[in-house]
């Protein structure tokens, strides 16, 4: 059986597991309109080039077609009405790499096990040769040009032809753009927020398949933040295509605040602080770059149990145990002591589990009842099993790799192999019938396969350490060694998520993890990253494809993958282990393939870098994002000077003011000739735009400096929407409810998509209490005032401030005096794509002035407030019953620090 293993996401089952359990979080989407529109596209590719629902495509022409659809009806949902960002996967860090590679060697092996059972010897080869690749969806494919080419012309033909984008700004980061595409569309998004042009209110919507864009999200304490995304767990109505639902991120953070409070705290509740703690406890139950902890399964409730963790040693730790991405691992050291003393229970306990499955699995055998055309267990009711059902076709048939490929996620049915599904017939009803179909279905386990660890068992540490690493427990060099690298990469990860790439050349170095008894002592561990620069499109596509997807590279690197004489040829099996690992199937198993060895590969393609050919070199070749916009933005003048007869060979800023507050730098576009005819690089489908009014510039964010560091704070000024939870929802919450045991929570009630449905924020629970406040809570006088913050500029003496608490000096009060205009200061920006440094960079804003004050000082100026605004503590103190006069604090970060540009980049030449 095929399966695509496109983006696993990076906590498996976690949308389905956050979704079932806070249910409000879900909206059917109807009217919408947001200020910023971002789309991670790989998903997009993926669903135009092998679509679930219908025929693929034949041609790649026809694929590009398919791709400009599908963003058009995501235009014509989400309506932008300020920036369209289109995000390509770049090449990525090398610590995503090793799962790329996993993946794609999967991939390809199944697909040619595929071929091998429908078609005999003879026409075997004739057909993989015919058959697309998914693996060219790569950085540095000839594929990944081309479409890089027809999104660029898509872009020109609506600026020229719709009146809604006239005043649209438009961002393309194609895959010549280093990077993995939601994490680009962050670093903008980060880097937008540092302007003091920013504003804290502006509505983001970002689509894509990751479940991870929920953490990232709220990383960027962006309040105004949904998630798109097609509704794979959908009920089962006829209908022509998938519908969207959005998540709602603001709803989550009201969730957040209600799970992760933690009273008589010695320091005020920060909830901005924990949730960045409540990510960092989420990247232990899974992530893209690290394996988990052999004790944490998401559908053992693993998360919660996370959570009441931290929850019971936040006292102790003397602080959170992140601190902007930043991971404090002394306070961290608390956590996993108290994860290691569980270990045992849980292993026992989920054996215990397994067995009671397979026990109940014998007799559904023996006495099943069909329902649906499908066989289920009769012991249980059938509702559940119905849901069960619905969740297990649906994640393995529809966007396997965007719902994780989770069956075993569902921990309310008895198990999933009580479940065998039988062929749709063509008179079905049921519209799933034309696409989830058994032979798309892998349900049969693994049985022949014996674990030999054996975790349930005395003496589980020693088999696992001699099974999975071939050493002995009482090798403790190694372990430490283990454990070491492993704690390198959640602070890498951290970094990652909320400040960028901190290197692109670590990577962690084993296939599988320690265990959490085994971190000790990591409060001593000494975290030092470097930088570094990523791999060109081709050294990354020597680096994660097999041989069989050699077409994606020029013909000079194939023997390189082929031939008994390379010096590299152990990097390309064409036969590898995968070890089930505890696992029930073998896509949950873990791919033992060799680990790539940077200088012996690089030396290798370096030796094939002077036969490669004009195109050839261009496509590995780092490029530079491009900003498009209309003739009718008031932009268009001023950028049209880059193309005069005086040109402008140097970046120049953007204004603020012209630009609905986008910052950056711009340059001169050499495929760009305005009022030009543009070309279109599908001829067979598509026009010539002749009299292009459309207008393309290279875009370079701002350069990242120790100053502009992202901050988990709300900016000032920010307005939060209405609440949506009420008073059951609170109890509900802080009871556990019935949901905190990995998805078995209650499903959210899903309206009928035929019906104009949308979530009233205004409307909803209008009398009940407002548990989730944005108001900062005031820790000297226990009440919260909204006009703290002032509007009427940047004032030293003003409140526009954030507090924050340091364990080691106390609470400091931090005011900044900022000026208006723009300060040349000194800076050496390489931008890429143009061969040369610049002495200077820009900064909007005077320098900043900063007062740092005691805990005293900051005592006695909120304390002088205090009479005048106790009327609102009494007042909330009414309304709501719960209310203690500790509201949770919300951060607030006064804009205008320093910001750099253009942004620092890599050079194209090593």
């Amino acid at each position: 059986m095929f399966i695509n293993f496109y983006r696993n996401m990076g906590v498996p089952a976690f949308f389905r597991y956050i979704s079932r359990k806070y249910k409000k979080i879900i909206e059917v989407v109807s009217d919408n309109c947001c200020d910023n529109l971002y789309l991670d596209a790989n998903g997009i590719v993926h669903n135009a080039t092998h679509p679930q629902d219908k025929p693929a495509p034949t041609s790649e022409d026809d694929m590009m077609i398919e791709i400009f659809n599908y963003i058009e009806r995501i235009m014509s949902l989400m309506r932008p009405k300020k920036l369209l960002y289109i995000a390509i996967d770049g090449v990525a860090p090398r610590a995503k790499m090793n799962q790329q590679r996993s993946r794609r060697f999967r991939t390809a092996r199944e697909e040619k096990d595929k071929l091998k059972e429908s078609y005999d010897p003879e026409t075997l080869e004739l057909m993989q040769a015919k058959k697309f690749d998914s693996n060219c969806i790569t950085p540095g494919t000839p594929f990944m040009t081309n479409l890089a080419k027809c999104l660029r012309y898509w872009i020109a033909e609506n600026l020229n032809s719709d009146p809604e984008w006239r005043n649209l700004k438009v961002i393309l980061s194609d895959s010549s753009v280093p990077g993995e595409g939601e994490h680009k569309i962050m670093d903008f998004i980060r880097a937008q927020r540092t302007s003091i042009h920013h504003d804290p209110n502006t509505r983001h919507i970002i689509y894509g398949l990751d479940a991870d864009l929920i953490m990232l999200s709220l990383v960027t304490h962006e309040p105004h933040f949904k998630v798109l995304r097609e509704d794979v767990f959908g009920n089962n109505e006829v209908l022509p295509e998938k519908p969207f639902i959005l998540l709602n991120v603001e709803v989550v953070r009201e969730y957040l605040a209600i799970e992760l409070k933690v009273d008589n705290l010695p320091w005020p509740f920060n909830l901005e602080n924990a949730i960045d703690d409540w990510i960092l406890l989420c990247f232990f139950v899974g992530n893209d770059f690290l394996p988990h902890l052999p004790s944490l399964e998401i559908r053992e409730g693993a998360i919660d149990s996370l959570i009441s963790i931290w929850k019971r040693c936040l006292p102790l730790m003397g602080g959170y145990i992140t601190d902007n991405g930043n991971v404090n691992l002394k306070r961290l050291q608390y956590l996993v002591t108290e994860l290691g003393k569980m270990e045992d229970e849980t292993f026992i306990r989920r054996h215990e589990f397994e067995n009671r499955s397979k026990r109940r699995k014998i007799r559904n055998v023996e006495n099943p009842i069909t329902i649906n055309n499908s066989i289920l267990d009769n012991s249980c009711d059938t509702k559940p099993n119905q849901e069960s059902i619905e969740s297990v076709i649906t994640e393995k048939s529809t966007e396997v790799e965007e719902a994780q490929k989770s069956i075993e996620s569902t921990e309310s049915i008895v198990s999933v192999t009580n479940i065998q599904v039988e062929t749709e017939t063509s008179n079905s009803t049921n519209p799933a019938g034309v696409k989830r179909k058994s032979d798309a279905i892998e349900l049969e386990e693994n049985t022949d396969n014996e674990d030999p660890v054996r975790l349930w068992e005395p003496g589980f540490k020693e088999r696992y350490y001699r099974d999975k690493f071939d050493i002995e427990l009482s090798n403790h060099e190694f372990r430490a060694e283990l454990v070491k690298s492993y704690v390198e990469g959640i602070c890498w990860v951290m970094q990652y998520y909320f400040q960028g790439v901190p290197s692109w050349k670590w990577y962690y170095p084993y296939h599988y993890s320690p265990f959490a008894s085994d971190f000790t002592d990591i409060g001593d561990i000494e975290i030092d990253f470097k930088l570094g620069e990523p791999f060109k499109p081709f050294e990354q596509l020597m680096g994660v494809l097999p041989a069989d997807s050699k077409e994606s590279l020029p013909e000079q690197f194939h023997v390189l993958m082929e031939s008994e004489d390379s010096e590299i040829i152990d990097f390309y099996p064409t036969d590898f282990k995968i070890d089930l690992n505890g696992k029930k199937f073998s896509w949950q198993g873990v791919v033992l393939l060799p680990f790539i060895d940077e200088s012996r590969l690089l030396n290798a393609v370096n030796s094939v870098y002077p036969n490669l050919g004009e195109e050839e070199t261009a496509r590995n070749t780092f490029g530079s994002e491009v900003l498009c916009l209309s003739s009718k933005h008031k932009l268009y003048d001023k950028l049209c000077t880059l193309y005069s007869k005086r040109k402008i060979d140097h970046p120049i800023p953007l204004d603020p003011k012209i630009s609905d507050q986008l910052i950056g730098y711009v340059a001169h576009d050499r495929n760009c000739i305005p009022e030009s005819t543009f070309s279109s690089p599908l001829p067979q489908k598509k026009p010539d735009i002749v009299n292009d009014k459309s207008l393309s510039v290279l875009y370079y964010p701002p350069v990242k400096t120790k100053n502009t560091l992202h901050k988990s704070v709300l900016l000032e000024n920010v307005k939060l929407d209405p609440p949506v939870l009420g008073r059951e929802d609170y109890e509900f919450v802080k009871n556990g409810g019935r949901g905190s045991g990995g998805g078995r929570g209650p499903r959210y009630e899903r309206p009928s998509y035929n019906t104009n449905y949308s979530h009233s924020r205004e409307s909803q629970y209008a009398n009940t209490p407002n548990y989730y406040s944005h108001n900062s809570h005031n820790p000297s006088t226990g009440y919260s005032h909204s006009s703290n913050y002032h509007t009427t500029g940047y004032s030293h003496n003003s409140h526009n401030s954030y507090n924050s608490h340091n364990p080691s000096t106390g609470y400091s009060h931090n005011s900044h005096n900022s000026a208006t205009g723009y300060n040349e200061i000194n800076a050496s920006p390489n931008p890429p794509g143009v061969g040369r440094n610049y002495s200077k960079g820009y900064h909007y804003g005077n320098k900043q002035h900063h007062n740092h004050n005691q805990y005293q000082h900051q005592h006695q100026h909120q304390h002088q407030h205090q009479q005048q605004h106790q009327h609102q503590h009494q007042h909330q103190q009414s309304a709501n019953p719960n209310y203690s006069g500790q509201q949770q604090q919300s951060q607030q970060y006064p804009r205008g620090h320093h910001q750099h540009y253009p942004n620092q980049h890599w050079n194209n030449q090593r």
